[in-house]
């Protein structure tokens, strides 16, 4: 019997796919688990999910125990936006923290003062932006010096990645081959575009490649690599697209990230190894900087029935639905939502809308929920 699956399997599915976590991973099992099919057909599709959950389970548990309970390096991500400052030891990065946000880090002039996560809120044109100050980054931190791994995975959350620079051109350039090897060496690709694909490892026959058109170079040479590695894949490309680039895409442990640079004391804006480098010493000007490299869009709230000078900008990441909206604002507001209205890129001002609304820059947005 043909397995048929509905959208809410197919994105859980997707979400496993992606994960990079092993908490993530059982996270979006569990949700492949509540949203399978549930017809005779899908038995042994049920029974590999449980399997696959136990597995992951035990090993979580047994990862937990080897760590003795000890807390690791983390932070809260934002929900709008989060951006992180990475850099070897004395870079300047407390001191940037300090100059553009709320927050009041410690400074040395010793080496590896900052042990955690230190975190800020940036305010620039009424939106506040999530500044995270890593601990510095050291040669050969993808192998695990000092605490790299876990550096290393802090900096692939952030939606910005600012590579804090002190010092001479040598000094610089020094510092940013080791910040960019090491940041490869742990699978980040640095400002590349996402080809926009899909991957469908389930209830196809063999290899069937969708859109083999958007392949710019070797088709032939994309189909021989992926009968190598699957028995059956259904792969659609829906972009321009070299093969490399396709395969890097489908690579999960892959995570793209836009990456730029800040010389606290350079003479002049430059780029270096495709990394964009900005000279700088003028706060405001940092803070625009940084919010421009977002690429965010600014929607306005209101409570109902207030005017248009009453309307509040929130910064949210590109493609946010109303319900992302409602997370930023207070979690509260989806478990009370009833609909919200929107002025802008609805079809007429003042559209009724849901939670999966996907908004535009520059809309307006009026919230309505439960008593």
């Amino acid at each position: 019997m043909t397995t048929n699956f509905d959208y809410e399997y197919g994105k859980a599915l997707e979400q496993y796919e992606n994960a990079k976590t092993i908490d993530e991973k059982i996270k979006a099992l569990e949700l492949m688990q509540s949203t399978a099919p549930s017809h005779k057909g899908a038995e042994n599709l049920r029974s590999d999910i449980v399997g696959k959950l136990a597995k992951l389970r035990q090993k979580l548990e047994k990862s937990k125990a080897v760590k003795g309970g000890s807390k690791g390096l983390r932070f809260a991500r934002d929900d709008s936006a989060t951006v992180v400052l990475l850099g070897l030891p004395n870079s300047g990065k407390s001191t940037l923290l300090s100059k553009i946000t709320n927050a009041n880090p410690k400074i040395s002039d010793y080496a590896f003062t900052t042990k955690v996560p230190e975190i800020g809120i940036m305010e620039y044109q009424g939106t506040k932006i999530q500044i995270v100050e890593l601990p510095a980054l050291v040669e050969g931190a993808n192998k695990g010096r000092a605490r790299g791994k876990e550096i290393l995975s802090l900096a692939r959350n952030g939606d910005l990645i600012v590579l804090v620079l002190l010092g001479s051109k040598e000094a610089t350039e020094y510092s940013l081959d080791v910040l960019i090897s090491e940041l490869q060496l742990s699978n980040v690709v640095i400002n590349k575009k996402k080809p926009q694909i899909s991957i469908n490892k389930t209830g196809s026959q063999g290899i069937e490649i969708l859109g083999e058109r958007n392949i710019l170079d070797a088709p032939q040479k994309l189909y021989n690599i992926l009968k190598q590695r699957y028995s059956h894949i259904i792969l659609r490309i829906d972009e321009k697209a070299k093969t490399d680039d396709i395969l890097e895409a489908m690579d999960s442990t892959k995570s793209y990230k836009k990456v730029i640079g800040i010389w606290l004391d350079g003479n002049e804006d430059c780029t270096i190894k495709g990394i964009p480098i900005y000279s700088m010493k003028i706060i405001p000007e940092i803070k625009k900087t940084i919010y421009n490299n977002l690429d965010l869009i600014i929607v306005y709230t209101r409570k109902p029935s207030e005017k248009d000078n009453d309307n509040v900008p929130v910064a949210l990441r590109q493609n946010s639905t109303v319900k992302d909206l409602c997370n930023l604002l207070h979690k509260e507001f989806i478990l009370k939502f009833k609909f919200a209205r929107v002025w802008g890129s609805a079809k007429y001002p003042g559209q009724q809308v849901s939670l999966n609304y996907v908004l535009s820059a520059n809309d307006i947005v009026e919230l309505y929920v439960k008593n």
